[in-house]
């Protein structure tokens, strides 16, 4: 079992690639003290599996874990946890395709909590993504 830590307030960009995780623990050591308003992985005109994973990004107060633009997101056997105190989001995209495949997604906020349920597409005015669950 392999671990990759991320250290405090770092972040992965992938830009026309693509990145594959594959068995891993990921644990991003979060962002202390202030607001985080980029992701920790960005994707734009690329791909990002993860495959048997299991990611822990913790926010001091507001984050979000995956930005995706013109992109392919891939969640095989992977639990995804992101934690804050007000406001979180796992996975934000535009025009991107989001797969989840025998996967558990907890996004978990201390002050407000926000649920959603989503199936099939989710459409929005001047661009789609498509969240498909298999």
């Amino acid at each position: 079992n392999a671990k990759l830590i991320l250290p405090e307030s770092s972040s992965v960009t992938v830009r026309n690639s693509s990145l594959a995780f594959n068995a891993l623990l990921i644990e991003h050591k979060g962002f202390k003290g202030k607001t985080q308003t980029d992701s920790v992985f960005s994707v734009s005109y690329g791909v990002l599996d993860f495959f048997d994973c299991e990611v822990l990004i913790p926010f001091s107060r507001n984050g979000m874990a995956i930005k995706s633009e013109k992109s392919v997101v891939n969640l095989c056997k992977t639990g995804f946890t992101v934690t804050a105190d007000s406001y979180n989001s796992v996975c934000a995209s535009v025009n991107s395709k989001i797969f989840v495949k025998k996967s558990k997604i907890s996004g978990v906020n201390t002050y407000r909590p926000i649920i959603a349920k989503l199936e099939g597409a989710v459409p929005a005015s001047g661009f789609s993504t498509k969240f498909l669950t298999r």
